[in-house]
């Protein structure tokens, strides 16, 4: 009998899908999205093609198909007035599969439906900051953020979600997350749905989750240390090294314990 566990189902102790933020599941493919935005999921990579679109364009983009992003999702919040019509947002307009990494980046990035990477999923390629909206659910092996993102559908991350913008800036998502491992080391992340995750690590306690006014701090976000999350090679008196940790990934090595 299938058991129910936060995104993922469960069978005789074995995962054997994910449930989507639309709340059906695909089974024989573990963390299979189907897309909060109904749409059906490409075959390929020819779907990865992308338009370059004004910021205007992009925002209001986000209003039409996600309203209930509105507060969470703004590209307009971290380009100077005097560049907003210079400045170009990279759309995909659609769902989207990589079948690889996926480095977002140097513009900020839209995807108008799901995304799924088969292996690492990073942003601010060739960029010190950038934004990276999903409209529908991400999935991926691996998820490394510096920057902002915001997923408006379900996380399901195979092994780690590590996150640390030195503080800067925010990791959203409005659906349920699902990992091996969580991990915030100075990033503002909020989880609207739950939270499913074998190591969940919080080294500057600032994981939050739920909507609305059932919005708290995760109370489970103490439960670990480094040291019990991380393989010692990827630790430094007791912290992770982050610069490691994402070579490693790159290399589709595993990093947790």
């Amino acid at each position: 009998m299938a058991t129910l566990m936060g995104t993922r189902v469960y069978a005789n102790g074995k995962k054997i899908a994910c449930k989507a933020s639309d709340g059906k599941l695909v089974a024989d493919r573990p963390c299979a999205q189907t897309g909060v935005m109904g749409l059906s999921q490409p075959q390929s990579d020819d779907m990865a093609d992308y338009q370059e679109i004004p910021v205007m364009q992009a925002q209001a983009l986000v209003a039409e198909k996600a309203p209930w992003l509105e507060g969470y999702a703004d590209f307009r919040r971290h380009v100077y007035p005097w560049t907003i019509n210079e400045t170009v947002i990279r759309l995909y307009p659609g769902d989207v599969v990589f079948d690889g990494d996926f480095a977002a980046g140097p513009d900020s990035v839209l995807v108008a439906g799901s995304l799924k990477v088969s292996g690492l999923l990073t942003d601010c390629h060739e960029a010190d900051r950038m934004q990276l909206y999903v409209l529908g659910d991400v999935e991926a092996r691996d998820l490394m953020s510096f920057s902002e993102v915001v997923i408006g559908g379900a996380a399901c991350v195979e092994r780690l979600v590590y996150l640390n913008s030195l503080n800067d800036y925010s990791f959203s998502v409005y659906g349920d997350l699902s990992a091996d491992g969580l991990v915030e080391e100075g990033m503002d992340s909020w989880v609207g749905g739950e939270i499913e995750a074998r190591h969940v690590l919080s080294l500057q306690n600032q994981i939050r989750q739920g909507r609305g006014e059932q919005e708290r701090d995760y109370p489970g976000a103490d439960g670990d240390d480094a040291t019990e999350v991380f393989l010692p090679e990827f630790l430094d008196d007791g912290y992770p090294k982050m610069a490691e940790i994402l070579a490693a990934l790159r290399e589709g090595r595993i990093v947790l314990k």
